[in-house]
């Protein structure tokens, strides 16, 4: 999927071709000429949405000044390209304005969805560990109760913080970090997960 800063700069790269192309048509056609005086009022139009866009997605103000294109015989042509280049550009903004709005983790799926992934997720190197640590330490009780304690809480905590710097979009309202089905994953599916260990063990050792 195209980030939204991608998706910006590309509609930033074609409002700045329609106002080349535009400024270069402006040079040749007749003052009078209606086609260029809606383009223009288009292209103004266009520029406050790209600024109120950036504010939006927390993205540095474009620098909207363009060159002129170079005097085009054909008028009428120039004016077409430039059309077609604004088009692109609303286009490219309604993307990078939808991107936007969905988070940089997992941004096809459901926050209950996302939040289960990223709590279970660590929830299963937290079990892993405790295995690890079990048969390092020869089934101490001191390493169990770190175990039982210390382990859900980094858990629970480094999930937070994922779904804080990873699961909220760049606008748009704030999505909800599911602490309380973080809470029943890392401190009841966990410890449950660790009794089973724990009665592993036990057999284990006769």
């Amino acid at each position: 999927m195209v980030s939204a800063s991608s998706a910006f700069d590309a509609a930033v790269s074609a409002h700045l071709d329609a106002a080349a192309l535009l400024r270069g048509a402006k040079a040749d056609a007749r003052e009078d000429n209606v086609k260029v005086s809606r383009l223009h009022e288009r292209l103004t139009a266009q520029a406050a949405r790209l600024g109120t866009a950036a504010n939006e997605l927390g993205l540095p103000a474009p620098r909207l000044s363009a060159e002129s294109a170079p005097a085009a015989p054909d008028v009428g042509a120039a004016l077409g390209r430039a059309e077609t280049a604004m088009r692109q550009a609303d286009t490219a903004l309604s993307q990078a304005l939808r991107t936007g709005t969905m988070p940089m983790l997992l941004p096809e799926a459901s926050p209950a969805l996302r939040a289960t992934l990223v709590y279970g997720t660590y929830s299963v190197v937290a079990w892993i560990v405790q295995f690890v640590l079990l048969a390092a330490t020869d089934y101490q009780l001191r390493a169990a109760l770190l175990s039982l304690c210390g382990l859900p809480m980094l858990a629970f905590g480094a999930g937070v913080l994922t779904l804080h710097s990873l699961g909220q979009p760049r606008a748009g309202e704030r999505i909800a970090y599911s602490m309380r089905l973080g809470g029943v994953i890392c401190f009841v599916a966990l410890p449950l997960m660790w009794l089973m260990l724990l009665v592993a063990f036990a057999l284990l050792r006769g």
